[in-house]
């Protein structure tokens, strides 16, 4: 599988460099590519890698935002199978960056694989084995976290291997694949700055039916601190991250009674001012409310697990059904600052949140259609796929759906740079807008694109403005079914050509039906694309996504160069190099007591394409070369053609010339491959499409 590397990096200084350089020795024969996603660093630790090491590629924040939504932005901009979160300042030893992405494959993708860590000392840059963490535990009350000795831990067998169940997830080094990742929803776009992230993706891999196995040969060093000397990490960011997890992965009993337990733990934090950061937490959690119900909703509509299940997996003591008590708590606790406004029926922080009255609905936007990580795909006939999108409003009744008017911004965007021999190219289509009333959108595409896709639906119900995004929408393309592509192309020559350039493919996949979101880009990294593999001039963005483009444009540019191969025989009569030759052919006889005779180029032969390959006449040969560019300088300062004017060993023109004749004719001959410059093409191009058979 194609691994990517992601490495979030804030102000990391010299550390991530030596990080980069690790990952890339230890990388050995492992196909991989390596993605720093920055997160607004300002020490010139990012750039320092940009100079030093090209073959990494960057991504960059325009602000602050914190681990989760960093990692977020390098699993968007990956292209690997398998992704393999690293901190940036981690070290790697050989051997378990493999291991790591060898324990993905032999779970099919299922499972989550950490490694054993140690404390890497960054001055001497050494990891320490004497200080070594396996596994970590998690208790869902209080959402405080510790470290799991081997021991402690259940062992499995996969394969040969011997793996262990960890409760939870250390964030600093993971691997899995991207088909997992998507289905869990990815990390946390809105949780900030650090805290938690790493516990809530791990959660909710374990209530989403999957495991977290822990490799105790996998070894990978990471610098542990006992605080940050980089950042600051705002207490109401921590805890607002808590709230954003809980919600999203406790059942609503569960996430009542853990709110009023966690308020009241913070109200009894400090005598000083305890209400004031509970408050600024809670509104900073409600801010950011929509997406946490959007995303709590595709949770819960597709675990296979509840947090009961969890504590009893891990042996913890809560939660308990019968713990629960019977009475119903609202979900808005919010809490303000002595003095201050507080919202109608919110309790008063000096008490304790005991709040006995029901708080008014709270109207959410959900999107129900399409699912996150949903794929559609261009159809082998180069149309669009069919794509509905549906909202709802949730939280209160009656159902405002039917009545609500909905407005759509639909975005498709494409970086090339992320595909395999990419060229630095975005293709990003203008946005498709329109307004549905209780209705699903179909939407209707005018273009043939693929790539990212992002839905955003926007209602007001009861005075609130409502958002819902997409999560990990893309849209692939479709290789042309064999038949369909052999009709397209008019002569076997073409349908050869095709078949050498990219294989009678348009996508970088199986041909014959086979799907990728990228377009097949051509080895020699010059943006040509497609099945036609059209590079200069370089492709539109009609010939990138549509293989129909993409063919009648090759068909187009196959004609202009039968239209120049024809001509060309005239050109070579028509410089003044040949002109000279054939005055000193004429001299020569002249010398040999002979007269002077006229003499002229003839013209190629053509035979058309209805014949085998070994009959082709030499235009049709000539413009076969011509498709891959007539790379090199003839006798006469043209373009090098197929077939050149036989010169003698002195360099004078070869003429027959009939006995008693006054017109006489050169020779054509064909140039061989190792006359051709070896910088430019194929040299031996016309034979190698010759040899393939036709699409």
């Amino acid at each position: 599988m194609h691994t990517s590397l992601v490495i979030s990096a804030y102000n990391e200084g010299p550390v991530l460099l030596r990080t980069v350089r690790a990952c890339i020795q230890v990388l050995e024969d492992l196909y991989a590519e390596i993605v720093v996603a920055d997160d607004a660093s300002d020490d010139g630790s990012v750039a320092e890698v940009e100079r030093s090491l090209p073959v990494v590629r960057t991504v960059h924040s325009a602000r602050r935002r914190g681990a989760s939504p960093t990692k977020a932005m390098g699993a968007d901009a990956a292209r690997g199978d398998v992704l393999v979160f690293l901190d940036g300042h981690t070290k790697p030893e050989p051997g378990s960056l493999r291991r790591l992405v060898e324990d993905v494959e032999r779970t099919d993708g299922q499972a989550v694989a950490t490694p054993r860590l140690l404390n890497l000392d960054v001055e001497r840059w050494i990891n320490d084995p004497l200080q070594a963490g396996h596994g970590y535990r998690l208790d869902l009350g209080t959402l405080d976290c510790g470290w799991l000795d081997l021991p402690d831990m259940m062992a499995v067998s996969v394969g040969r291997r011997r793996l262990y169940e960890s409760p939870s997830l250390i964030g600093c080094a993971f691997a899995i694949s991207r088909q997992l990742y998507e289905k869990l929803w990815g990390m946390d776009r809105d949780m900030l700055f650090w805290g938690v992230e790493d516990l809530d993706f791990g959660l909710k891999c374990w209530l989403m039916g999957h495991r977290i196995l822990h490799d105790p040969e996998a070894t990978i060093g990471h610098r542990f601190r006992e605080s940050f000397d980089n950042y600051d990490v705002p207490p109401e960011h921590f805890l607002a991250n808590q709230l954003r997890m809980a919600r999203k992965n406790y059942t609503e009993g569960t996430w009542r009674q853990w709110l009023e337990a966690t308020a009241q733990r913070q109200l009894q934090v400090s005598e000083d001012v305890p209400e004031s950061l509970w408050a600024r937490a809670w509104l900073t959690f409600d801010r950011a409310k929509a997406s946490v119900e959007q995303e709590r909703a595709y949770l819960h509509g597709s675990r296979t697990r509840d947090e009961f299940w969890y504590a009893r997996r891990f042996s913890l003591d809560w939660p308990y059904v019968s713990e629960f008590p019977a009475r119903a708590l609202p979900l808005d606790l919010s809490i303000t600052p002595s003095g201050g406004p507080r919202p109608s029926g919110g309790p008063h922080p000096s008490g304790g949140p005991h709040p006995t009255s029901v708080p008014p609905q709270t109207p959410v936007l959900v999107l129900v259609r399409p699912t996150a990580g949903q794929t559609f795909a261009i159809t082998g006939d180069a149309q669009m796929p069919t794509v509905v999108a549906e909202a709802r409003v949730t939280g209160v009744t009656p159902d405002p759906t039917p009545s609500t008017d909905f407005h759509w911004t639909v975005q498709i965007s494409f970086d090339a740079s992320t595909c395999r021999h990419g060229p630095h190219r975005t293709i990003n289509p203008p946005p498709i807008t329109q307004t549905t009333h209780g209705t699903p959108l179909t939407i209707a595409f005018p273009l043939v694109r693929g790539g990212s896709l992002a839905i955003q639906v926007q209602a007001t119900v009861g005075g609130h403005l409502l958002t819902a995004r997409s999560q990990h929408l893309s849209i692939v393309g479709t290789n042309p079914p064999a038949a369909t592509l052999h009709a397209a192309l008019p002569h076997d020559v073409l349908r050869r050509i095709a078949r050498h350039e990219s294989g009678c493919r348009q996508f970088d996949a199986g041909a014959d039906g086979g799907t990728s979101g990228c377009p097949l880009f051509s080895g020699d990294n010059a943006g040509g694309a497609g099945v036609m593999q059209l590079t200069s001039p370089l492709p539109t963005d009609d010939q990138v996504w549509s293989w129909r483009a993409n063919v009648t444009a090759g068909i187009g540019q196959f004609g202009s160069k039968l239209a120049l191969a024809r001509g060309y025989p005239a050109q070579v009569q028509a410089t003044h190099s040949f002109q000279a030759l054939v005055a000193a052919f004429n001299a020569a006889r002249a010398a040999a007591g002979k007269p002077p005779v006229g003499v002229t180029v003839p013209a190629f032969t053509s035979s058309g394409f209805a014949v085998a390959p070994a009959a082709l006449g030499q235009v049709e040969l000539d413009a076969i070369r011509g498709y891959n560019g007539w790379g090199g300088r003839d006798a006469f300062g043209l373009p090098l053609h197929e077939f050149r004017i036989v010169l003698d060993p002195a360099g004078g023109l070869v003429v027959d010339v009939p006995a008693g004749g006054s017109q006489g004719t050169t020779r054509w001959e064909r140039v061989p491959a190792s006359a051709r410059p070896q910088g430019f093409g194929d040299p031996g191009y016309v034979d190698h499409v010759l040899a393939a058979g036709p699409c």
